[in-house]
């Protein structure tokens, strides 16, 4: 198929990211931790997850979790590989293929044939921000990438003669694009770019993803730095099965360092508010400073500043050109505001009393001679009232009238003018703007639904105000904002998850052998937070930022331990998967939630196939039904509870958790299953503190919990489970059970004597633990009747044995023996199980032996021939007699084949149940 040429919306415009990159192309390692050390506190976190001061290592990173051993791919314009960020002296770059002997680069790759970045730098800036691990950093100074230690799979897709066009084969993409980086073990991928809503494009990379599990590719939402640009996500981003990320702004740190006329605020107090608690009590007001004044950028930065102005107003991004001084905000405290005579101020001031804001009223003249009226009629700052219906514009000084200002100035709109000159109002001006921070979606990241519906982006990350590598230089540091640097912030947080759960992770709770990619995306969404704080009742998704802002310090348990639950598993039509959480007051606090991800079957309009149900309860609250993301949702694959508001830190009780499917053409779908927070997977369902639901049977006080008490034949903790009626035979059923489940077998006991379990796990694994009983044993254990049951490892095997004195077979109870097997691991277990009898057969057993008995015919011709015989006669016909009663009593125990209870539906007769598949050598082959 043919490759399609196309200009992806990049992170930032084209001349924005050149003026960014001209004009802050830095040596300093300071600039480094004023700005990329923010974005990776941000979205790592303290274990507290509260931001860190700029010059702390975030708390993974300080504990060894940096990306090592993880691969991560980059398709953009290329990098600058012999940057101080990836150079490796000891090792060439492997252009054209992968090694594992270059410290930073695993493969280069070109769709377009050049081996270099191109003018803007844009890879470069990216790959920084996902792995840039500068060479003669200090031991105390933070890590340039979010996964420093991880290693970088390029592929060059920007044209060499025309630079900022892309060649994405978007035809092909799996073969062409995606396969270029799994084949370099590259399974996390970062393509900062996007197409115009593609549904063709969208169905390629859903097949993809549905067919490699563990591959997940992450695009970036999109940006609109113009009013006129939708705001509507662009392919590949609606896809179902990628990680699709929108930009927040960065940390708040950032802003106050580094100000600009973009984020700025007045705070508008009164006598009562005033001061220290001027912040929780003023309202804010929106302003816009100018680049003059108070407010001034750095006379190197003054050109670059009018150059990059109009395009940072634009977008609302951060603009380092254009930063003052950080000494200069609150230039004005808790100070009266006064109208100026004329009002225009375009002539000097008459009668205004010195120490005071200057309100006046905006045009007639430049800002800057109304700013130098002002300041010389003794105002403190001033305020210009913007004209009805005008926008937000760019204050720049006029020749020489803003020479020596030094008083704060601000553009305010026309309807927030009039309430400066209230009573009793008290200004306080510049000040950083309340809303730039990191769970606040970036005014230019594009946000909303795909065409039926589904959600989109699925988090977001840091993208504004990025520092990261530049390619300008061997070592210099360049700042970018966009959806593309979050694209890159994200992947290299990825890369630390995938650490964490193959190598990290408690290997009993969350340690997997190999992660899907259905897992990443579910541990980022777990993490993930609409608001800082969820003190109360918070929504778990809006739209502007779907999920959230994640922070991972939370989320991971460093050292392993309790606090983190990761199943991968997988659903069919027959039943819910049903798991049992303890709530443990002991475990730290963190955010507790339940999330499910699945990587759905592609269709061709990009709509949802397989649609599963995520419920949880807790007694918490007497098992109120809390829905995935609040409601039936038919439409997304990915939801989550959020249940920060129901737990205290000394709660204790038991939440249930049910994954279930309500559509589900394609059988079975695999999913993702993460549970964060103060919780343990526990075998019983049983609660101290108030009844459980139970679908069948009575819901009854058990000791010291209550319980469900199941009636025959129904088994599990819900009561809606059938046990598998096991055959008394030497051969073996080979069966699978799911993470953290539990299945059930219903033995035939023919006779007294001995039996035994033969159980072994196909892997050699130690997941399954089992449970024997005598007779239908849910809530409590029904009496023994003298039956002994014991359990012994042989090896790898489990042997049950079970012996059955005569007595237990006249007491009354049915004659069966339960046993249930519970897997402790977090994906399937296979295994191997027969029931047989190890002592005497029993009497009247049917099978066809020697002595099993003589047909009625030959009763009649022995007898013939015995009383031929003469003196036989009384002894032949004696034998004869007694084969044939064994064997016509045989005939009466075998049940009418007619008359036999189906598979999996025991009859509710005593006994019946005993030959259920007795003459039908069970075998499925283990995966």
């Amino acid at each position: 198929m043919g490759r399609r040429n196309h200009r992806p919306h990049c992170s930032a415009l084209a001349f924005l990211c050149f003026l960014e990159r001209r004009s802050l192309t830095v040596q300093a390692r300071e600039n480094i931790t004023l700005n990329n050390a923010f974005a990776s506190h941000v979205v790592l976190g303290h274990a507290d997850g509260s931001w860190l001061g700029v010059s702390q290592i975030p708390d993974l990173h300080a504990k060894g979790l940096q990306g090592r051993g993880q691969v991560v791919g980059l398709g953009d314009t290329g990098i600058r590989s012999d940057s101080c960020s990836f150079s490796d002296s000891s090792a060439a770059v492997p252009y054209g293929r992968s090694s594992p002997l270059h410290r930073k680069i695993a493969g280069y790759f070109s769709v377009g044939g050049d081996t270099q970045d191109g003018p803007h730098g844009h890879g470069t800036h990216i790959a920084g921000s996902i792995a840039g691990n500068a060479l003669g950093s200090s031991p105390g100074q933070p890590d340039n990438g979010v996964a420093p230690a991880a290693r970088l799979v390029v592929v060059d897709v920007e044209k060499t003669v025309a630079h900022g066009t892309y060649n994405i084969p978007a035809n092909s993409i799996g073969q062409s694009y995606f396969d270029v980086f799994r084949q370099a073990d590259a399974n996390v991928v970062c393509s900062p770019w996007s197409f115009p809503e593609n549904a063709q494009l969208e169905y390629q990379v859903d097949m993809y993803v549905y067919n490699n599990d563990e591959f997940l590719p992450i695009f970036p939402s999109g940006n609109a730095f113009d009013q006129q640009t939708t705001l509507r996500p662009e392919s590949p981003c609606l896809s179902k099965n990628v990680l699709c990320v929108g930009a927040s702004y960065n940390a708040r740190q950032q802003y106050i360092h580094q100000p600009s006329f973009v984020h700025t605020s007045l705070h508008l107090g009164s006598a009562g508010c005033f001061g220290s608690s001027r912040a929780s009590c003023a309202d804010e007001v929106e302003i816009t400073t100018a680049i003059f004044g108070a407010t001034a950028p750095s006379s190197q930065n003054t050109l670059a500043c009018e150059s990059a102005a109009r395009a940072c107003l634009d977008a609302r991004a951060s603009c380092p050109e254009c930063a003052f001084n950080a000494a200069r905000l609150e230039a004005v405290q808790d100070t009266v505001a006064k109208a100026a005579s004329p009002s225009d101020a375009c002539l000097p001031l008459v009668g205004f009393p010195r120490g005071f804001v200057c309100v006046v009223q905006r045009g007639g003249c430049t800002f800057s001679l109304k700013a130098k009226h002002c300041s010389e009629a003794g105002a403190v700052g001033v305020v210009i009232v913007n004209q009805a219906g005008m926008a937000r514009t760019i204050m720049t000084p006029t020749g020489d009238e803003a020479a020596g200002l030094t008083l704060p100035v601000a553009l305010i709109s026309h309807g927030d003018g009039p309430r400066l000159l209230g009573a009793g109002r008290l200004l306080t001006f510049p000040i950083v703007s309340s809303y730039v921070e990191p769970h606040r979606r970036a005014q230019y990241s594009k946000y909303g639904n795909s065409s039926d519906g589904r959600a989109k982006p699925e988090i977001i990350v840091p993208g504004d105000g990025i520092l990261s590598t530049a390619a300008s230089s061997s070592c210099g540091f360049v700042q970018m904002s966009g959806t593309s640097q979050s694209c890159g912030i994200a992947a290299g947080t990825t890369a630390l998850v995938r650490e964490y759960l193959l190598e990290w992770a408690d290997p009993s709770l969350a340690r997997l052998a190999n992660v899907w990619s259905s897992t990443l995306k579910a541990m980022l969404v777990a993490a993930a937070e609409v608001q800082r704080s969820q003190s109360a009742e918070a929504p778990v998704w809006m739209s502007e930022v779907g999920y959230g802002l994640p922070a991972l310090a939370p989320l991971l348990p460093v050292p392993a331990g309790l606090g983190l639950v990761a199943v991968q598993s997988q659903v069919d039509a027959s039943s819910a998967q049903t798991f049992c959480f303890a709530l443990q007051p002991s475990i730290k606090k963190a955010a507790a939630s339940v999330t499910i991800v699945w990587t759905d079957p592609p269709d061709t309009y990009g709509r949802l196939v397989n649609n599963l149900d995520l419920d949880v309860s807790c007694d918490l609250d007497v098992w109120k039904l809390r829905l995935g993301n609040g409601f039936r949702d038919k439409t997304n694959n990915v939801e989550k509870v959020v249940l920060d508001a129901l737990i205290g830190p000394s709660s204790s009780g038991v939440c249930t958790v049910s994954v279930s499917a309500s559509q589900l053409p394609v059988s079975p779908q695999k999913f993702s299953l993460v549970v964060a927070g103060p919780f343990k997977p526990v075998s019983e369902c049983r609660t101290p503190s108030s009844t459980m639901t139970c679908n069948r049977g009575p819901e009854c006080p058990c000791p010291q919990a209550w319980a469900c008490r199941c009636p025959r034949p129904w088994v599990g903790p819900f009561c809606n489970e059938l046990p598998e009626t096991l055959p008394l035979q030497d051969t073996f059923v080979h069966r699978t059970v799911r993470p953290l489940q539990k299945t059930f077998y219903l033995a035939a006991v023919s006779c007294a004597g001995a039996y035994e379990f033969e159980l072994q796990e196909t892997a050699g694994s130690s997941n399954l633990v089992s449970a024997a009983t005598w007779g239908n044993a849910e809530a409590q254990p029904p009496p023994s009747h003298g039956v002994v049951i014991r359990t012994a490892l042989q090896g790898q095997r489990t042997i049950i044995s079970v012996d059955v004195p005569a007595s237990a077979l006249r007491s009354g109870v049915d004659a069966e023996v339960h046993l249930a097997l519970q897997s402790k691991g977090r994906s399937e277990t296979a295994y191997s199980l027969r029931w047989r009898k190890t002592g005497a057969s029993c009497p009247g057993s049917g099978e066809e032996a020697p002595d099993a008995g003589m047909p009625t015919e030959l009763v009649v011709l022995v007898c013939v021939l015995a009383i031929a015989g003469g003196g036989l006669l009384i002894v032949s016909c004696f034998v004869a007699w007694r084969w044939h009663h064994r064997r016509t009593y045989a005939r009466n125990i075998a049940p009418d084949p007619g008359s036999m209870p189906a598979t999996g539906a025991p009859s509710s007769e005593p006994g019946a149940a005993w030959h259920n598949k007795g003459h039908n050598s069970i075998v499925i082959e283990a995966d």
